[in-house]
């Protein structure tokens, strides 16, 4: 045992907690029966073990005389428990026999007698015996803080043990992550100007004096030249081919944006974002739009579009959902963050991580006594007023299981 709370041993005390735990077992086991009792077979088998704990109480009786001389608090504690448990019981409820009855009711009797007697001899002194049943009710109010103390104290090298483990998995799993983020990242970069997903060519252009005509349309002096900026990210399509040349490439993106400048001095700038299939072409352009701001056409992100009215220049249906490829990039990419925090979490060894929950739950009962028993503030209060209460009472209970009652 640890000396640092002088720690003592006190088996036979608990021989005599675990003889009176038995015995109020067998007491609620009756008393759990007599309300189960559906049967004729399980009320005799109910009656038969309140014969047992009947002659049990009339053993401890018989007893207590010798044991009185030697040690009478103790004799009085439990010959007042044995009462109270008797009493609690109802026996008198279960037994339908006129012998058995009679047994119950003059133990019941004798045992209030003996005790009243006992309480009156000079030996005793009823000071001693108020303290000795404080000392009990104490010893069974801190009792489970005491042992989670002492639990804890072999446990002491657990939450060291057990930050170091975590701060090293949390700086080891943060370089892991950092670098297959940045690995990640690189390869749906890649992925996105390399052709795995669909090229976007982006550009812009400048139109100048414009009017507009009756029909909608713009007519414009200048048209201009599309200049495009970061030509470099469409792998497979050359921006500066001409028009007709597109025809040899795949399906692709086109994000455009055009300034135009009318006649009056007004101004106003047009952004289209699309997707784009060359090679259905047929007498014109086969694009549908993902999003724009220019009037009479579709603004939505995912517009459900019906080619077959509004475009007569696509030999297929319009998709019915169009996702721009920055979408897609950045689902992968939320799906590859959401994945990681699950392979990346800790992983605490079990041993640990069950030395760690034994030690918070003993912690919550530690303070939970303190805070709801007034005569303990802290953890080496309970140790203390636990030693005094057990060695107290083990003083005047006995140290052989031949005075137990």
């Amino acid at each position: 045992m640890s000396k640092k709370f002088g720690w003592v041993d006190y088996a036979n005390l608990g021989a005599q907690i675990a003889q009176a735990r038995a015995q109020s077992a067998t007491h609620q086991e009756l008393m759990q029966q007599t309300r189960l009792m559906q049967s004729e077979s399980q009320r005799k088998n109910t009656v038969i073990q309140a014969k047992q704990y009947l002659v049990q109480c009339e053993n401890s009786f018989n007893k207590s005389s010798m044991i009185f001389e030697k040690y009478p608090y103790y004799t009085i504690l439990r010959l007042e428990y044995i009462a109270e448990e008797f009493r609690g019981s109802n026996l008198q409820s279960l037994f339908t026999e006129i012998q058995d009855l009679r047994i119950a009711n003059e133990f019941q009797i004798n045992v209030d007698n003996k005790i009243r007697d006992l309480r009156k001899e000079d030996s005793v002194l009823e000071e001693k015996l108020s303290e000795l049943r404080d000392n009990m009710v104490g010893m069974e109010r801190i009792g489970e803080a005491y042992n989670c103390i002492i639990q804890n104290e072999g446990l002491k090298d657990t939450e060291p043990k057990y930050n170091s483990i975590r701060n090293y998995l949390t700086e080891n799993n943060k370089k892991r992550k950092r670098l297959l983020t940045i690995a990640v990242s690189i390869v749906l970069i890649l992925s996105y100007t390399t052709g795995l997903f669909p090229n976007t060519v982006r550009g812009t252009s400048e139109w100048n004096g414009c009017d507009v005509t009756e029909d909608g349309f713009y007519d414009c002096d200048e048209y201009g030249q599309t200049e495009y900026f970061l030509g470099s990210l469409s792998s497979y399509i050359d921006p500066d081919d001409d028009w007709n040349d597109w025809n040899d490439y795949g399906a692709h993106w086109i994000f455009q944006i055009n300034v135009i400048n009318f006649n009056d001095g007004s101004e106003i700038t047009e952004y289209r974002y699309g997707k784009t299939y060359p090679k259905e072409w047929s007498n014109g352009r086969c694009a549908y739009i993902a999003f724009t701001n220019a009037e009479g056409q579709s603004g939505s992100i995912f517009p459900l579009r019906n080619p077959s009215s509004s475009d007569t220049y696509c030999n297929e249906e319009a998709p019915l959902m169009l996702i721009i490829p920055e979408f897609t990039v950045l689902f992968l990419f939320g799906l590859f963050y959401l994945l990681s925090r699950r392979v990346f979490r800790l992983k605490m060894p079990l041993e640990i991580e069950e030395q760690m929950a034994t030690k918070l739950r003993n912690d919550i009962i530690i303070e939970k006594t303190i805070s709801s028993y007034e005569n303990v503030s802290s953890d080496d209060e309970i140790v203390n007023n636990y030693n005094y209460y057990s060695e107290n009472i083990s003083k005047n209970f006995p140290t052989e299981n031949t005075y137990l009652i």
